[in-house]
């Protein structure tokens, strides 16, 4: 569970019913009657209801309150997630209950009055009977259920994650249990942290000048051809086409329309790609491609294998050579370039990386910056943290080049095998060519991080992500939610 604004497993067993009603503007409800709304979903045959009383409506009132008093104003986003937190806690809520019910636990009548209790306290703390006297038996009675129900639901997470209200010595009484050797390796994980210098090129940076020399290097494969073509799923049907067509039963155009099934073509048989690279990559046998190439206008071809069926082509007209001043045609070198030959552009950079790494060993990083034109982006210091997980300082994914770097095999062997002030090789990272340079390496032999507290956090979500994906629950909450509230 990451932190921040999230539905809270421990507000499942221990919750607030709300004093002050969370009401639905009447623009979301579509002004009808939440009563009457169909169920959200189900949990072992059991209904998740978000009727008065019920814990979905307690939770949804909860979390409204909880994002108003943080927030302020709700708007559409933040209700969906108000209703979605209280869906989760009371679909976890009710699994809670299943499995201490199941074990055959039953809450004692003493506990259930102690609870009760404390809610007639009167101004100095203390039990008052005039105030239960007062107090309607229906009410009391709710209460009662109220109590029985949320105590049951504590008994499951004591169990599994442990109170913090009872202990043995140090140790908690429920829950799972923590080495000390455990918790030691864990708080390490986060010691040894590396800083680091980075730069990136973009691919995306490709110069012009180099898109138009490698296409004048494979001017043939951006030769433009007007075609169109009769497509059929099977071989004998495009020889039956053909063959009417040369005994001139029927026109090109008739075969279009009465056999083609229009795959790479518009709704006339003009075919939809033209560059010669596209038509290369449609083809079964490339040799196939000579057979099109050197049509005349108004000639045809024999039946030709394509990926998607059996092909007849002809030509509307001449073979366009490519002007590579074109900026259609420059475009389109970019494109067979991203999608069959992205190591050409690729090692343009990692050249260029190279080129860069030399510049720092007769200067440094900031004057070779400064000379290839590029940022300097200084990385604070970090462990070798694959997945970023929450127990160490993180990797910083939100710079643009290192998104999903805290997976990359290759980065973090690469970052953490450079010595002090070493550069790295090029890396090829998310459409950049990345170099690194470590600045520090740190021991951080006292981490801020509530090591005991994380791991019950993950234990926690383990638990809600396995109610969550049950075969028990029969989740219908968007379809529920987008038909009733959004407008």
């Amino acid at each position: 569970m990451k932190k921040g604004l999230s539905y809270s497993i421990a507000s499942v067993v221990v919750l607030v019913i709300c004093l002050i009603a969370f009401v639905l503007p009447t623009t979301m409800s579509g002004g009808q009657n939440p009563d009457k709304l169909p169920p959200f979903g189900k949990y072992d045959g059991k209904k998740i209801e978000y009727v008065q009383g019920s814990d979905f409506a307690n939770y949804v009132s909860y979390y409204g309150q909880m994002i108003q008093a943080q927030y302020g104003q709700l708007n559409d986003s933040s209700y969906y997630q108000v209703f979605n937190f209280g869906f989760n806690s009371a679909v976890t809520k009710l699994a809670y209950e299943n499995e201490v019910k199941n074990s055959g636990y039953v809450v004692p009548t003493s506990e259930v009055n102690r609870e009760l209790a404390k809610n007639f306290y009167d101004e100095n703390g203390k039990y008052s009977s005039k105030l239960y006297k007062q107090t309607p038996a229906a009410e009391i009675n709710m209460m009662k259920d109220d109590i029985q129900s949320n105590l049951i639901s504590s008994r499951y997470y004591d169990d599994v994650f442990g109170s913090s209200f009872q202990t043995l010595g140090s140790e908690k009484m429920f829950g799972m249990k923590q080495s000390s050797k455990e918790v030691e390796f864990l708080k390490d994980y986060n010691k040894n942290q590396n800083g680091f210098n980075m730069v990136a090129f973009p691919l995306s940076d490709y110069p012009e000048e180099e898109k138009v020399k490698f296409g004048k290097n494979n001017a043939a494969k951006f030769n433009k051809y007007d075609l169109s073509l009769v497509i059929c799923a099977d071989s004998a049907t495009a020889d039956k086409a053909l063959s009417r067509v040369n005994n001139e039963e029927i026109t090109f155009t008739d075969a279009i329309t009465e056999y083609s099934e229009k795959s790479y073509s518009d709704t006339e048989g003009k075919m939809t790609i033209n560059y010669q690279y596209q038509i290369e990559n449609i083809l079964v046998n490339p040799e196939d491609m000579a057979k099109i190439a050197n049509l005349k206008k108004g000639d045809k071809t024999e039946v030709i294998e394509t990926k998607s069926g059996f092909a007849i082509f002809l030509a509307n007209g001449d073979v366009a050579s490519p002007d590579f001043t074109n900026a259609d045609v420059i475009a389109a070198v970019q494109s067979y370039l991203s999608a069959y030959e992205n190591s050409v552009i690729e090692n343009f950079f990692i050249e260029k990386a190279k080129d860069f790494t030399n510049a720092v060993a007769t200067s440094d990083f900031d004057a070779a910056c400064e000379k290839f034109g590029t940022t300097k982006q200084e990385l604070a210091a970090f462990p070798l943290n694959y997945g970023n997980v929450e127990i160490a300082a993180p990797v910083n994914t939100s710079v643009a080049a290192l998104s999903g770097a805290d997976k990359n095999d290759d980065f973090l062997k690469t970052a953490f095998s450079l010595k002090e002030n070493e550069l790295s090789k090029p890396l090829v990272l998310n459409n950049n060519i990345v170099v690194l340079q470590n600045t520090s390496k740190t021991v951080v032999e006292d981490s801020d991080i509530d090591i005991a507290s994380e791991v019950g956090s993950f234990n926690e979500v383990t638990v809600q992500d396995a109610i969550m994906q049950s075969d028990k629950l029969e989740n219908n909450f968007f379809e529920v939610y987008y038909n009733n509230f959004m407008n």
